[in-house]
């Protein structure tokens, strides 16, 4: 039998593979220096205005949502987000299976799918009881990603359609939301200027206003709304049919900002969800005057080419006029989204003018520039705050590559490296203007220099003469990092404030980790209360911090000592730690996702020295900065003692977890014991230049905490060098974790 061919919202497999990547980070080969999960709701959330998404990826981002989200949102809120989620979840998998004449027990559906009969309970408990805890609803969340991973994304391939009722029920919703438009266009199109009033008796005015109150009722249901901004976005809809769309833009004005003001004033996330999409439709596009319009770049399903027009054309008439649309909408006359007066639309900052602008600032193309010049003119404050930005916006846009698809020559190649160095040139010129005194060095340096991944190390392996010719992204990630760095909101620095303890005995490290930006701060592992308590009173009354986080590595006293004096001292901070540290408010997971302030904060799960042990991993996004806190699990040149786990642990800890991490996160462990380690490194490897060299810097420097990054680390640890052929012959043993045992009986005996 030939199988039905099914419409799925992406392009290809490879597009599904990534997302699912994205989804499960930890399952994927490629390694990531962020959290790739934003990533993967976003491209979601894209799919989803294409057509219905399969309900096992729309579980997925429903429930990778409240996993991001910040943990300082309140309780109550955790805890109705999370039960929304698994509840959309267990619904959306056991009612296309009600297909009989009476209701079967939803038990025996979850039993027949090999559903756990946790996720019944807890939907019961959350619709019909009291929510269940937070703990519970955690450990649920966790489960439900879980059994999504083994039942859908591991076996899924890119071709899957996540079953005929979903499929049948997503285009019977684009359907509806058509024929609601289309009766609007119909009823509007012969006098689109007529107003609506409520004490108006006329057919017309009575049709209208019906016909709005039932694409209101229709839009009340999240998924029914996508589906209406869907057909919003199709041609004949805010896009005109025509090729000169944007001559016709008054009329579309007349003909549907009535209908799109009753809306938002209706439904609070109707305006963010309209400009969102629009938004997303220009920002996904190439620059347009740099390159053809190539419709595997872009999510545009709605634009067919007309009569004698080419698709490039097509879609150029679109984005123009979705261009417009945004500048219309989010003007301070159009009394819609922001400029309405209803304070449930304006108090969302996805529409803010400022956040707006930022997105087209990291995403320059004509389309967005052409929005950023009409957001300049109509309000001043984004004037004072990027208006100086734009000539570096429009450098970048001047120079056009030659883009064919024939074949190239030797010749070719060097016009594009001509075309790519005059770029470079142009912008720098900009550069150097706006950055004054702030600092020299060309652009070329000021971005390229913290290229090296992983897998290629080598410094500025971006930018060699090859790479120049085929990879003109190179500019776009050059401009990005600079723009970014000069919009206020967004700027940030992280500080990390290093507290000695017990010197001379212990030689324990507490750290003070800061949010520039927010003053929000954590204290990590407080153990002596007396030395942190002063640290905090300075800072906190002299309104350097808001403190509100206390986080421990692991459960012993050396690093959760003065849990209990901090807590009495600080009774607000939200305390977190492994399951065995005391007293603590929260638990953290291996993968939990944190938030101090802006930083981004990721828990490591790596149990040996302790079975509770969590190295926290922090990144600031924005400036590039990256720290890993790793208690007693790792020390500079060394590693801790396994009192309660085995060789294997710390091996799988040192090798997989940590070096997973980006090789420019720097090392913050919980002592100071690297002149010790380094030590005992040179009596295994005695000719190791990288362990000269520390050693050096160890008789020079007490400190060395934060001053050295896991890839240099690497280089001199030989507990993270167990597979090198030196060390096994030092250890007189064989096999990776042999080694890790030998070397860690030797270091406990060594003098």
């Amino acid at each position: 039998m030939v199988r039905q061919a099914r419409i799925v919202p992406w392009s290809s497999t490879a597009e599904f593979d990534q997302v699912k990547s994205w989804f499960y980070p930890s399952t994927s080969p490629q390694t990531y220096d962020h959290d790739p999960r934003p990533l993967a709701l976003a491209r979601v959330r894209a799919w989803s205005l294409r057509t219905r998404c399969p309900h096992a990826v729309e579980s997925t981002a429903h429930l990778t949502s409240t996993l991001l989200l910040p943990p300082h949102t309140p309780s109550l809120t955790l805890r109705l987000s999370h039960s929304m989620a698994l509840i959309r979840f267990v619904n959306g998998l056991l009612d296309p299976a009600q297909q009989g004449q009476f209701a079967v027990p939803m038990q025996i559906l979850a039993k027949n799918l090999g559903l756990p009969a946790m996720f019944v309970e807890i939907r019961h408990a959350g619709t019909h009881d009291t929510l269940p805890s937070l703990p519970v609803l955690r450990t649920a969340v966790g489960r439900a990603m879980e059994w999504l991973w083994v039942n859908y994304w591991s076996v899924a391939e890119g071709t899957r359609d996540g079953g005929d009722a979903r499929a049948q029920a997503a285009a019977a919703l684009d359907t509806r939301a058509k024929d609601l438009l289309r009766r609007w266009r119909k009823l509007r199109q012969e006098d689109p200027s007529r107003p609506l009033r409520v004490g108006d008796t006329t057919k017309e005015n009575k049709d209208a206003l019906g016909l709005v109150r039932e694409c209101t009722e229709f839009c009340m249901l999240p998924e029914n709304l996508a589906a209406f901004v869907r057909g919003l976005m199709q041609l004949k809809a805010l896009v005109p049919l025509g090729k000169k769309k944007t001559m016709l833009f008054k009329d579309q004005v007349k003909l549907w900002m009535p209908l799109l003001q009753k809306l938002d004033t209706a439904l609070p996330e109707f305006a963010a969800m309209l400009v969102a999409a629009l938004l997303d439709t220009i920002t996904a596009l190439p620059n347009g005057s740099l390159y053809k319009l190539d419709p595997s770049l872009i999510s545009l399903t709605a634009v067919v080419p007309e009569k004698e027009e080419t698709l490039a054309e097509s879609v150029t008439g679109y984005a123009d006029v979705i261009v417009v649309w945004l500048s219309h909408l989010l003007s301070l006359t159009s009394d819609f989204g922001p400029s309405s007066t209803s304070s449930s639309s304006s108090a969302d900052d996805s529409l803010d003018p400022t956040t707006i602008a930022q997105k087209c600032l990291l995403h320059p193309n004509a389309y967005t520039s052409s929005l950023l010049r009409t957001l300049l003119k109509e309000h001043e404050t984004l004037k004072e705050d990027i208006g100086d930005l734009m000539p570096l916006v429009e450098a970048f846009l001047k120079v056009k590559p030659n883009n064919t698809n024939k074949r190239r020559g030797i010749e070719d190649v060097e016009n594009e490296v001509e075309m790519w160095k005059k770029r470079v040139k142009g912008l720098e010129g900009v550069v150097t203007e706006q950055r004054g005194e702030r600092g020299g060095g060309s652009l070329h340096a000021l971005v390229c220099h913290d290229v090296p991944s992983p897998r290629s190390p080598r410094p500025n392996s971006c930018c060699t003469k090859t790479n120049q010719t085929t990879n003109l992204n190179c500019m776009l990630r050059s401009i990005r990092p600079f723009i970014a760095s000069r919009i206020p909101s967004l700027t940030r620095t992280m500080k990390i404030v290093n507290i000695p303890m017990w010197k001379g005995t212990g030689d324990n490290y507490a750290y003070l980790v800061i949010d520039d930006k927010t003053k929000d701060a954590a204290i990590v592992d407080p153990a002596e209360p007396k030395a942190v308590l002063a640290v905090l009173k300075k800072m906190v009354e002299g309104g350097e911090i808001n403190l509100k986080y206390l986080i421990n590595t692991h459960h012993h006293g050396d690093h959760t000592g003065g849990n209990k004096q901090i807590l009495a001292a600080y009774p607000n901070l939200t305390a977190y730690g492994g399951f065995d540290c005391k007293p603590i408010t929260h638990i953290v997971r291996d993968g939990e996702k944190l938030k101090i302030g802006e930083l981004d904060v990721t828990g490591l799960a790596t149990p040996c020295h302790t079975q509770d042990s969590i190295c926290y991993y922090v990144e600031d996004k924005t400036t590039g900065e990256k720290a890993v806190f790793t208690g007693d699990t790792l020390f500079i040149a060394g590693c801790g003692r396994f009192f309660e786990g085995s060789a294997a642990e710390m091996h799988r800890a040192l090798d997989a977890t940590l070096s997973s991490l980006p090789p420019t996160t720097k090392i913050f462990p919980g002592h100071e014991y690297t002149a010790s380690n380094i030590k005992f490194a040179a009596s295994i490897l005695p000719h190791n230049p990288a362990i000269q060299k520390l050693q050096k810097y160890c008789e020079e420097n007490e400190v060395t905490t934060g001053k050295f990054t896991l890839e240099e680390d690497k280089g001199w640890n030989v507990f993270r060098m167990v597979g090198e052929r030196e060390v096994g012959e030092a250890t007189g043993v064989e096999g990776e974790v042999e080694v890790m045992k030998k070397l860690r009986e030797m270091k406990n005996n060594f003098k």
